[in-house]
Order: C-alpha cells, then sequence, then structure tokens
C-alpha cells in the first residue's frame, strides 16, 4: 500500500514467508486420486445434471434457462474458436468441446463438472496403451504393474497430463543410465511423441539447439507443447498439456496435486490461470465472466464463493475527504482547491465527488487528459525520432498552394531576427505534421471536456483541426488562415487552439497527380473525402503503428484490442515451439491450428484497417482505390513469380488473409458509405469488455501504476498476495466500468467514480501489523504514488507559484507551451525523472532512483530561493505561500516598519533630520530594536562622480503616556545590552560597518545594520527614533530607506508574530504534503527557519551575497527591482528557503 505504512517500510522491500508447499513425489510413483466408483450413468444429460452437488431440477431449469439467455452467445464468441470440434483445445487433450446449439453447450459443461463421472473400460485401455508406449519406447522393457497403476491412475485422475508423463520418463533415473547420446535421444523422443520417426531438418534443429547450450529438458519442453504430440494424446483421449506452469527443467512429479474440477476451477481458467492454453480470454471484470459465474453458482459449482474478497480492506480505511479533494485537484487540474470547496467535500461522500468533478475543467484538466492519453497512445513519438513521413505536400492541395507563396527561407534581412519564428513553406509543412500529431489526443480531450459519450473516441465521425489542417483538410472549421504578419512572422501559441472538423481535402495519386521539384502537388484529379473512425482513422495513430507488406496491420489489430477491449492478443496463447508449425509455408495463419488460435480473432480486426496504408494514407496506392501492398498485387516486380497473385482487380483487402470483422462477425453488412474501420468502432463500443478496457486504459493516470496482471509464478513467496490483489483490483475495476457504462460512457463520472473508489482513497491505517505484512497485496492502494515529472512540475507551480527553470508567466512565440525543466518539448530534464518520449522511452519509471532523487536536489537548490523572493514580492492577497507572514516577520516580532527618508545634503558635515514613532506592546523580558538602512543603490550617482547615502542614528526614545521611560543617545548604542553589527570581511581582516562620529550621530555604512536591546516591564509605548541621513545631491535616490524592527527575546510564545509563523508552517505542510503538521514538528521546523535565519544575518543582509546564492534575475524586469526583492536584513527569507527546500525533498511532496 502506497501510504498505509510508515515511510521507512516504503523503502526497503519486504519478503513474505510462503505458508504453505506441496511436498514433491516419486517419479517412479505419481499419486493416484480416488475417484467415485458409481455406475455409468445410461442417459447422459440427465443423470449428469442429477449427479451435480446442491443442485435440484429446479436449478438445472434456471442455470439451463440463464444459459442461454446471458452465457452461451458470450462464450460462444470467446471460446468456441478453440473449444470446436477440431479446434486447437480438443487438439491439446481438452474435455470442453463446444458447438453452435445453447442446450448442447450448456449439457458440455454439465459434462465437464460432473465429479461423479468415471472414465468408461474402453477408455482405460487406450490410457494403459498410452503409458506402455513409454516403457517400451523410452526405458526398452515391459511395464511393471505398481508403476503402470500409478500413470494410469494419475492420468484418470487428471493430477497429470500426457505431456508431464512423457517428460517424466525421459527425465527419469532409469532412462538417464542408458547413457545415449543425443542423436539417439532426438530419435527417441521422435519416436514416442510423435510416433514417426525424425525428419533430417527438424531432427538437425534439435541437436543444433542441444549443443547451442539447450538441455534435454528444454527438448522434452517443446515436444510436449506441440500440436502433433497433443493430436497424437488426443488420440488416446489423453490431455497432452502439463497442468502448471512448471518446467520439466524442475521436477515433475511436483505436478501431482489433485486438482479439483468445480466452477472456481473454471473461472481460473478463463482469466489465465492453470495453464489455461487460450491465455486470459475474460476478465473478473468482464459482464461475461460476471453471468459465466453466475451460472456456475447455479449449477452448485461454487463452493465458498461467500468468503472470497471478504476482508481484502481489512487494516485499511478511507482517508479524510478534504485530503481526497487536495490529491485529486493537483491531479486532476493542477489547483489547489479554495476553502468553500474543501468545507463541501468535507461535509458528506456526495459533497466530495461534486467538489471532484469541479475541478474537471480548464487547462490543467486538459493538460491532464492529452498528457495520460499520450502515455497510452504514445503518438508523441512521431515527434521524437519515429517514422512519420506522411504525405502533406502531395496529398493536401489547399495548403500546397498556401506553402508555395511562401518563402523556402528566411529572408536575409531577418536573419539575426530571433523573437518570433518565421513562416517558411518548410514551417508550415512542420506545422501540418505536428496538428496531425495532435489529433487523437485533442479528440479525446474534446470528447471528455465537453462531456460527450467517451464512445466518440472510436466512433466520432469528425477529427480535430487547427487552422493549418483546417486549410490542409478543407474542413471549414472557422478558423482564420492569416498564419503571419505582414513581414512573415508567426506565434505558435496561436496554432494550439483546435476545433472538430473534417478531411475533405485528400487528393489521390493518380494518372492527374503532378508535384513540383519540392514535392508539393500542383495538379490533380479530384478530392476525397477521408472517413472518420474517431481516434482509429487519425494518422497519427496510423502512423505510430504503422504497417508493412506482411504485418499486413497486426499491429493496429493488437492495440486495437488491448487498448480498447482490454485484451493482449500476444499472452492469449502460448508461442508454439515446435518446428514442424514454425517451418510451415502453407499459409499458417489460416491453416495452421498453432498459429490460428491467435489469428482467427486478429486478422479480422487488421481487415478492419483496410482502407488505410502504411503510415495511415487513406487509399494510398496509385488510383486511389486501395490500400493493398504492391509486393502482394504485383509479386513479379518483387521477384515472385508472375501471375502468383490471389489480386483481382477491384479487391480492397488480402484474400489470403480472413475478412474484416471482430470474433466471428463479419464486417460485409456494411451500409453504403460506411468504411470498415467505422463498422469496428461501433462494434468495439457496443462490446461488454469496452466499459472495463476503458478502467484499464486511465488506471495509470488516476492510481499512477499499470493494472495488475495475473501473476503466473505459483511458487513465488508472495504469490498469494498477488493474486488476491489482482482479484480485488479486478472487482474494483468491474464495479467502476458498470457505473461508467451505466453514466452514459461519461469520463468525468469515470474519474469521479475512480478518485472516490477504495483502491485511491484507502491510505489509512488502522492496524499498523497487519498492514506490513500485507505490503504486497496493498503495494497500489490508497496515496503514495511518486508523481510524474510533469505532475511535480505542475504542483511546483500550484502550490509555489512558480516551477524548476520557468523561463516567463507566458510561452514565447517559439513555444506551443510552458518550456521548464520538467515539462514541454525542451524539458531538459524530464527523461531523468523518469518521463518518456513516446520513441525510445515509452513506459515512466514509477519508482525513486538516485538519480532522481539528485534531481529534486538541484531542484530545491534552484527554486526554493526564487520561490520565496517571487512571493514576498506579491501582494499578500496575490501570494502563493506566505498569507500569514511578511518577509521580516520573525518569532518574538513586536512591530516592523519601512521608513521613507527624504532629503539631500550638500556635503557630508550636514545631516537630514527625521523623527519615525513606533507604537509596541511589551511582553515580559528585554525587547531587542535593529536598525537597518535598506536603501538600494545607495553610491551611485547621476553624474559619475562620487557620492554617499548613510543612515544615522542619533537618539532613541521611550515614552509611555506622555512620559519619557528612556533614552539612548548616539554615543551610548555601543554600551547597550546585547549590542551587535554587521562586519565586513576582506582578505582575512573585518571590522564594524558603522561608528559614532562626533557631532553627527552612529554611522551606518551602505545597507548595514545595528541592534541592541533594553528591558520594559511589558505595557504599551512608543518608541520614538531620530533618525539623520547624509545622501548627497548627486545620489541617484530621493530618499533612504530605514527598516526598524523591535523583537521579543523572551516570552515569544506570546507575540502574535510567532502565532503567524507556525500558521504558515503548518500551512505550507498541509498544502504541499496534504497533511497537518503535529505541534512539536512545527516547533522543530520553526527551529530550523530561525537557526537558518540567524546565520544567514551573520553573512549579510543580502540573497547573493557571500554563501548565499540565488538566480532571481529572470524573476525582476529590472535591477532596482531585484535588488529591492533580495534584501533580507534579518535573515528571515532564507530561513524559509531552507524550509521550502526540504519541503520539496520531501517524501510527502514528491509522491500524491
Amino acid at each position: 500500500m502506497k501510504a498505509l505504512v510508515p515511510q521507512q517500510l516504503m523503502r526497503r522491500a519486504v519478503r513474505l514467508a510462503l505458508h504453505g508447499f506441496m511436498a514433491a513425489m516419486a517419479i517412479g510413483l505419481p499419486v493416484t486420486a480416488s475417484w467415485a466408483q458409481d455406475s455409468v450413468p445410461t442417459s447422459c444429460s440427465a443423470t449428469r445434471a442429477a449427479s451435480l452437488p446442491n443442485t435440484t431440477n429446479k436449478d438445472i431449469s434456471e442455470a439451463l434457462s440463464f444459459f442461454v439467455d446471458e452465457v452461451n452467445a458470450g462464450v460462444t464468441a470467446q471460446c468456441l474458436v478453440c473449444h470446436k470440434s477440431g479446434g486447437a483445445a480438443p487438439q491439446a487433450g481438452a474435455r470442453l468441446v463446444l458447438g453452435d446449439d445453447a442446450q448442447t453447450n450448456h449439457e458440455a459443461f454439465v459434462g465437464f463438472l460432473d465429479p461423479a463421472e468415471e472414465l468408461d473400460p474402453d477408455l482405460d485401455a487406450e490410457v494403459i496403451a498410452f503409458v506402455e508406449r513409454f516403457y517400451v519406447l523410452v526405458l526398452g522393457r515391459p511395464s511393471d504393474q505398481a508403476g503402470l497403476d500409478g500413470w494410469v491412475g494419475a492420468l484418470k485422475a487428471r493430477t497429470m497430463s500426457g505431456g508431464d508423463v512423457a517428460g517424466a520418463f525421459f527425465l527419469s533415473a532409469e532412462y538417464s543410465n542408458q547413457n545415449t547420446d543425443d542423436d539417439e535421444f532426438v530419435e527417441t523422443v521422435y519416436r514416442a511423441f510423435f510416433n514417426r520417426d525424425s525428419d533430417a531438418g527438424g531432427k538437425q534443429g534439435w541437436l543444433t539447439a542441444l549443443q547451442q547450450g539447450n538441455t534435454r529438458a528444454d527438448v522434452i519442453d517443446g515436444f510436449s507443447g506441440s500440436a502433433e504430440f497433443a493430436a497424437l494424446a488426443a488420440s488416446f483421449g489423453i490431455n497432452a498439456t502439463r497442468l502448471d506452469s512448471t518446467s520439466h527443467k524442475e521436477n515433475v512429479a511436483d505436478v501431482g496435486a489433485t486438482d479439483t474440477i468445480d466452477g472456481h476451477w473454471v473461472l481460473a481458467k478463463v482469466i489465465g490461470q492453470r495453464d489455461h492454453g487460450g491465455g486470459t480470454v475474460l476478465t473478473p471484470a468482464s459482464s461475461l465472466y460476471q453471468s459465466l459465474q453466475t451460472y456456475l453458482g447455479l449449477l452448485g459449482q461454487l463452493p465458498g464463493s461467500d468468503e472470497e474478497q471478504v476482508g481484502f480492506w481489512r487494516g485499511t480505511a478511507a482517508e479524510n475527504r478534504e485530503v481526497t479533494l487536495r490529491r485529486a485537484s493537483l491531479l486532476l487540474s493542477g489547483s489547489v482547491p479554495d476553502a468553500p470547496a474543501l468545507c463541501e467535500a468535507q461535509q458528506s461522500a456526495a459533497g466530495l465527488r461534486e467538489q471532484v468533478l469541479a475541478t474537471m475543467h480548464g487547462t490543467g484538466f486538459r493538460d491532464f487528459i492529452i498528457r495520460n492519453a499520450d502515455d497510452r497512445l504514445l503518438v508523441q513519438g512521431l515527434l521524437n525520432g519515429l517514422d512519420f513521413n506522411i504525405q502533406v505536400r502531395d496529398r493536401y492541395p489547399d495548403l500546397a498552394e498556401m506553402a508555395l507563396s511562401l518563402p523556402e527561407e528566411r529572408p536575409e534581412e531577418y536573419q539575426n531576427f530571433h523573437e518570433k519564428p518565421f513562416l517558411t513553406s518548410g514551417n508550415a509543412d512542420r506545422e501540418v505534421r505536428r496538428a496531425v500529431s495532435r489529433e487523437p489526443l485533442e479528440l479525446i480531450a474534446h470528447i471528455i471536456m465537453n462531456d460527450r459519450p467517451y464512445s466518440e473516441v472510436l466512433t466520432a465521425d469528425y477529427t480535430m483541426v487547427n487552422a493549418f489542417t483546417d486549410l490542409a483538410y478543407r474542413s471549414g472549421s472557422g478558423f482564420s488562415h492569416d498564419f503571419a504578419d505582414a513581414q512573415g512572422f508567426y506565434d505558435r501559441g496561436e496554432f494550439t487552439t483546435f476545433r472538430p472538423g473534417y478531411n475533405d481535402g485528400y487528393v489521390p495519386m493518380d494518372d492527374e497527380h503532378e508535384r513540383d521539384r519540392n514535392g508539393w502537388v500542383t495538379e490533380f484529379s479530384d478530392y476525397i473525402q477521408v472517413p472518420h473512425a474517431g481516434v482509429l482513422s487519425t494518422q497519427a495513430w496510423l502512423a505510430r503503428y504503422p504497417s508493412t507488406d506482411t504485418n499486413r496491420n497486426r499491429a493496429r489489430a493488437r492495440w486495437t484490442y488491448f487498448h480498447f477491449l482490454g485484451v493482449d492478443i500476444e499472452k492469449s496463447a502460448p508461442r508454439t515451439t515446435d518446428p514442424a508449425a514454425l517451418a510451415d509455408t502453407n499459409n499458417p495463419t489460416m491453416n495452421n491450428s498453432a498459429c490460428t488460435v491467435c489469428h482467427e480473432r486478429l486478422d479480422p480486426v487488421a481487415g478492419a484497417y483496410q482502407s488505410f496504408g502504411d503510415l495511415g494514407g487513406y487509399l494510398n496506392q496509385y488510383g486511389g482505390h486501395d490500400s493493398l501492398a504492391n509486393s502482394y498485387k504485383f509479386p513479379e516486380w518483387h521477384g515472385g513469380e508472375p501471375g502468383s497473385t490471389l489480386y483481382q482487380e477491384g479487391d480492397t483487402w488480402y484474400r489470403d488473409m480472413r475478412l474484416p470483422g471482430l470474433e466471428g462477425k463479419a464486417a460485409t453488412d456494411i451500409s453504403h458509405g460506411t468504411d470498415s474501420l467505422q463498422w469496428l468502432g461501433q462494434q468495439i463500443v457496443e462490446d461488454p469488455r469496452f466499459a472495463a478496457a476503458t478502467v484499464r486504459f486511465w488506471w495509470p493516470a488516476i492510481y499512477g501504476s499499470d493494472p495488475l496482471v495475473l501473476p503466473a509464478n505459483q511458487n513465488a513467496p508472495d504469490y498469494q498476495q498477488q493474486l488476491s490483489a489482482f482479484n480485488a483490483q479486478e472487482t474494483e475495476i468491474g464495479e467502476i466500468a458498470r457505473r461508467f457504462e451505466a453514466s452514459g460512457y461519461s469520463a468525468k463520472s469515470l474519474f469521479a467514480d475512480m478518485v472516490m473508489s477504495r483502491w485511491y482513497r484507502h491510505s489509512e491505517v488502522t492496524d499498523p501489523a497487519l498492514a506490513e505484512a500485507r505490503l504486497i497485496e496493498l503495494a497500489t492502494v490508497g496515496s503514495g504514488r511518486l508523481l510524474t515529472p510533469e505532475e511535480l512540475d505542475a504542483k511546483n507551480r500550484a502550490i509555489l507559484g512558480r516551477t524548476w527553470r520557468q523561463r516567463a508567466e507566458q510561452p514565447g512565440a517559439h513555444d506551443y507551451e510552458m518550456n521548464t525543466a520538467l515539462a514541454g518539448r525542451d524539458a531538459r530534464f524530464k527523461g531523468f525523472y523518469g518521463g518518456i518520449d513516446g520513441a525510445g522511452v515509452t513506459a515512466r519509471n514509477r519508482e525513486m532512483t538516485p538519480l532522481m532523487s539528485n534531481l529534486t536536489e538541484a531542484m530545491a537548490m534552484e527554486l526554493a530561493c526564487q520561490v520565496v523572493v517571487q512571493d514576498f514580492q506579491r501582494p499578500r492577497k496575490e501570494r502563493h505561500i506566505f498569507t500569514h507572514v511578511d518577509r521580516r516577520t520573525t518569532p518574538g516580532q513586536l512591530a516592523t516598519v519601512e521608513a521613507v527618508l527624504p532629503g539631500k545634503v550638500a556635503d557630508l558635515s550636514n545631516v537630514a533630520q527625521h523623527q519615525v514613532t513606533i507604537p509596541i506592546s511589551t511582553v515580559s523580558g528585554p525587547t531587542r530594536l535593529r536598525i537597518s538602512d535598506v536603501t538600494g543603490r545607495s553610491y551611485e550617482s547621476v553624474d559619475g562622480d562620487r557620492t554617499n547615502a548613510d543612515l544615522v542614528i542619533q537618539k532613541v526614545e521611550i515614552w509611555s503616556s506622555n512620559s519619557l521611560v528612556k533614552r539612548i543617545s548616539a554615543n551610548e548604542v555601543s554600551r547597550q545590552p546585547d549590542f551587535a553589527i554587521e562586519y565586513w570581511h576582506h582578505n582575512g581582516d573585518s571590522g564594524p560597518r558603522g561608528q559614532f562620529e562626533e557631532g553627527i550621530g552612529w554611522v551606518l555604512h551602505e545597507n548595514a545594520w545595528v541592534e541592541f536591546s533594553f528591558d520594559l516591564t511589558p505595557w504599551d509605548y512608543e518608541v520614538r527614533l531620530f533618525l539623520g541621513t547624509q545622501m548627497l545631491e548627486n545620489n541617484i535616490n530621493d530618499a533612504m530607506l530605514a527598516e526598524i524592527n523591535l523583537l521579543a527575546t523572551d516570552g515569544v510564545e506570546q507575540t502574535p508574530a510567532a502565532q503567524a509563523i507556525k500558521a504558515q508552517i503548518a500551512d505550507l505542510l498541509l498544502q504541499a504534503t496534504h497533511r497537518q503538521p503535529s505541534d512539536e514538528e512545527i516547533t522543530s521546523m520553526m527551529s530550523v527557519v530561525m537557526t537558518s535565519a540567524a546565520n544567514a544575518a551573520q553573512r549579510g543582509s543580502w540573497f547573493n551575497s557571500n554563501d548565499d546564492h540565488c538566480q532571481t534575475w529572470n524573476l525582476f524586469p529590472d535591477w532596482e527591482t531585484q535588488s529591492l526583492a533580495g534584501n533580507d536584513q534579518n535573515g528571515m527569507m532564507r530561513g524559509w528557503t531552507a524550509l521550502v527546500h526540504a519541503v520539496l525533498t520531501s517524501w510527502g511532496y514528491l509522491h500524491d
């Protein structure tokens, strides 16, 4: 759990002890299961139904009805491809064989789940014959009765498969003692597994593998998983597939634990457990899985199911609603919620949900959508090095006409002008490519921002255009096409606005098509309307997952399944290692069962993309009729035999592939004018898997980690915790998906539900010991996700008012967006902080590394002081952080005054007189008076001659009720208690920066300070300061500035200033880490601030003096403002900088 346990537990790996293990069995004597000895039934369906446990005839009738209405169609669509008669599953020995009739399929399930079924005598003979073969062919002897009984019993009990038995014979000590060489070994394997002699090519392949270091166990694994052995085993009524993932490299006898075949077993199979040959077919979140679960329950085949998942959330609790809103607001919109929103959220769950929804607007929310959609689609990789050589110049005549009116190079007279980019024809080309790359992301953002049904992501009959693509596509979306000013300069930020539009500006490559020397189209036949199918038809999506002559859109099909149906085709079935299957050249994707298991699903979806070429061009082949590869249409052009093509004029898809469609439904009933890709999009959004797939698509955006996958290694020490987490997450996904579907596919509603879910909010620990023991299980639950570089950047701006290496408040003319150290196109450190570029780096690093830790330190070093200086320079109502204090507020502060002292003198023998009166209320203990010269540019003159501007203290008087209490003359200043003055340091020498001068007073040097104390009874007083200034007439200033601070030294906690500082610390930490610090933590941090401030004040009065460095030159427009902003007489700004630095590098700030 990300934030369920103390921080130190988050920084070490916790491995849990394995609570149980299976005892190994001896190879020669597999465990024999006990089977019921009931008589063989005479009426298969009726008797089998009666034998199901805890099931009445009424139950069976209800189960049949439910199966027909709710289960059969889905099971047929998902399972029939493998489990039909003669399909891959029966060939591999599976007993569940389905057909086209619902009642027959119901009876198949009933028969499969009947625990009382006894193998008939004929099948006994087949199993015995199967085992006898291995005694004779492998061991070279007849069987012994005990061994034969053991192997036959294991096969009948289904505790071992045919592959397990065969492998055990070859890996037994008895066979090993025969000392056969590799040639004899491989030949024997062929005879035992395939019932034939080896073929020369296959045998040589296995011998080469052995010579290269592969073991005999590896060879056994290859033969055991082959289609040829599956067929041989099936002829004996045996399942060829091994019953768990344990390789033959390990003790095969370990596989022999009895496996109960019931509803739980079936549900485990369909989600990819128990070595399901078809991989993951369903997820617990899918509606078909829920229906199948209900059906199995009606059959009485789910014992103990009521207890499953109960107590997953034990030891945890939901966080405070205010914390949830703070986290969600930063995540979804890069903002901090205001007080009314926080108050509303605290009232109820409904109030919290309403406020979460209220964050979903504005630029910050749009950035969230764009960034996280691209994390999944990776289309911005097209701008970062992937092949994006799309046909822009030769396909869009209206763009070409505009581009041909532009110069090819920047004119000579503008070579040194770089404030704005100059629009050349090449820049127009690049601007269109960039706009094309944004289309799928802008489409998703448009749909979500405007609360349109999310199904439009795949069905929208429009795309998104900016001014450049509006012109290219002839979209007519209302943009001005005055792209540049009269001189030819333009602002890239003006082209970040996108609107719905259509692509009616595309032209075919045909006999009438002509181009100029730079590739711009000049003549063409006619325009073509490009069909729109949401994201699927955008050229960025198509180019990001390009096709080839042999791939034929299969990559596009794979990612369509993955993103929009939640199915990873590549994991749906194991890849064959059978040399014969791998060497098959008879169109194996259509004819070889080792290949068709995937391609029966994959290739029809690939066919739906038939209209789009390798990089996404529409009907991009010559003539504009299809996108079929020339190597297929004209093989003789590519070294093939003339006349060997299957192509016929008018074809739009390959005749040696399956027809376009989706899982058994062909795209043949498409209405006129509808493209097969539009048909596919509509089919997907109507598929019950679409809702859960959408939840998975956005899961990393909300929770900061990929959805959990079914754990593969059942022997891992933490397997049970991984499995428990997976099952609980699947349940959560299912619940969220059902609400998403019920909302009419509102993505905003989906995001709110995800934030309101237990997976997001359960961040609190109610049982620390239990939570620690369940670290693996709860690892992705609750808060504690490491922020991405872009999220950290947005948090900096929301909490602190600026971010690391922020150049300005708005993007410049050369930029489409803000460029900082962590975000934007030129983000220097984004990649080092776990970011991606969509090309070479496609997965975010979600764990802190030493390099990333060093980067946060560098960020804090630069950013902390800038944040402090800039925020204090703002009016208090506009500040982001320091809303409780001013730059000079210190604990014990009684008063702070900045006095403007006008007046000039002719020479330094004269003094301009001033009086400053300050009311104070003292507390017990001494009061410290600090007087500072804060005049800027004191020694600068208007004429270049020497000048002067010194502050003079002539006397200090303290009055109470019109009575003089105390007077301190200038010559007495240095004798006052706790006297201190700023010192100069140079080449090892030092001295005070001020002295008493007779007839003048106590003279302070430029920007120096002096302080001393006096003891007063707690009361109300007036402090009257009689000051002088010696500013010569040629000084650049018109007045001097003096800062006067009066501080309590005892009873500091009693002062309003101390309370304000504590409130400021608490507020900063609450904003930055979403939690309220304890009184002890506040006191400790206040001590850090004050110690740092005192040390800084001793070093000097300014940032950038001595050991204090802060790059403030880019914060303010002029030196004078920089000088005033950096004035830090009492060191408090540098004290606050130390605290902000600590916050910036803290775990709580860097995680959500």
